[in-house]
């Protein structure tokens, strides 16, 4: 079962999203801040993170540099997700801090779900050097 680290903001509940990722066979910790989500990282690396952006503290944005300065995107894919942040000039600076996909909400989450699928299925054969 792959294990999912989920950094949420305070705007809505992270409930339905947490819900949607177990349903789908995968094992969810969540993270009220980035600070606590890039801690637990000392400690345990998953196979996949999913930020939004407007963390307690750390941007998100921020967070997903400071991952990125630590891990390959191949071995620790990173979805950014937000409702407040949606021109394509935030598409761009999601890229460029080193996600790999950008999920405007709200959505459905199923959405989510097909997002995490599809990355997990695309790095299964670089998880091996996990390590920058």
């Amino acid at each position: 079962m792959a294990q999912i680290y989920f950094a949420h903001d305070q705007q809505e509940s992270p409930t339905p999203r947490r819900l949607a990722l177990e349903l789908a066979g995968y094992k969810v910790k969540c993270f009220a801040s980035g600070a606590a989500l890039l801690e637990a990282l000392a400690h345990e690396l998953p196979e996949l993170v999913v930020l939004d952006v407007l963390l307690e503290g750390q941007h998100g944005f921020d967070v997903c540099r400071a991952l990125r300065g630590k891990y390959k995107a191949a071995s620790l894919p990173v979805i950014l997700s937000t409702p407040i942040y949606r021109s394509p000039e935030y598409r761009e600076v999601a890229r460029q801090s080193g996600a790999q996909e950008f999920l405007l909400r709200p959505c459905q989450p199923e959405e989510l779900v097909a997002l995490v699928n599809q990355l997990l299925a695309v790095g299964q054969g670089s998880r091996r050097d996990r390590a920058a």
